[in-house]
């Protein structure tokens, strides 16, 4: 297998818990983890009221089967791995990832305060590019590289699934680019903690209107 493009509708026709099912089986193979993630919170390290937002957008999209409970179940199970300690895993996100309106006010709040936990898990490199950075690359879309040997990455339409070595290699040193721009530890957790307080600006704000 080189390359395969698995169109959305087609992989979503039986539901979105046989597609995090896929995502289980081929996470429990994985040994290393790095994922870059412009826009959203990865799967991994989302909560289950966020997983339901981004589950509930797919299955109204694609207009496929409404399991949305299983699907979110099956995602949250996905992160006992994040417990396993022959696993490690890197994240970069941009910090847009943090404050766009991906889902609402207090969805979003919960979501942060679990970045704040994730990013002190002992296996877990949680980096998070500021706003003001001059991004290494345009961010096109995010991509998860697995070990070594496959990287998956999603489009409107479809998901890619990569194994070509010069493609895995060309991912690698763009996700190191990535890295290399982004802060970890206290400063990726100000970033978080000013994400937060903005929030709580804009829902004071919109209590008083």
């Amino acid at each position: 297998m080189e390359t395969l493009y698995a169109e959305w509708r087609r992989q979503l026709r039986h539901g979105t818990k046989a597609k995090q099912q896929n995502w289980l089986e081929m996470e429990a193979e994985t040994k290393s983890f790095r994922v870059f993630e412009p826009c959203v919170i990865p799967g991994l390290l989302q909560t289950g009221e966020y997983a339901r937002q981004r589950l509930a957008q797919s299955i109204a999209f694609y207009e496929t089967p409404n399991d949305l409970e299983e699907g979110v179940a099956t995602r949250l199970r996905r992160q006992e791995i994040l417990y396993d300690s022959s696993r490690t895993f890197h994240f970069v996100i941009l910090e847009a990832a943090l404050r766009l309106g991906m889902a609402p006010l207090d969805v979003m709040f919960g979501q942060l305060d679990r970045l704040m936990a994730a990013s002190a898990m002992p296996r877990v490199r949680l980096g998070v590019i500021p706003m003001q950075t001059v991004l290494p690359f345009t961010p096109l879309n995010g991509f998860w590289l697995l070990d070594r040997r496959v990287v998956l990455a999603e489009t409107y339409s479809a998901e890619l699934t990569l194994t070509l070595p010069k493609e895995i290699k060309q991912h690698e040193r763009m996700f190191d680019l990535y890295a290399k721009a982004a802060h970890y530890g206290p400063l990726a957790r100000r970033l978080i903690a000013s994400a937060i307080e903005a929030l709580s600006q804009l829902a004071e704000d919109s209590a008083t209107t």
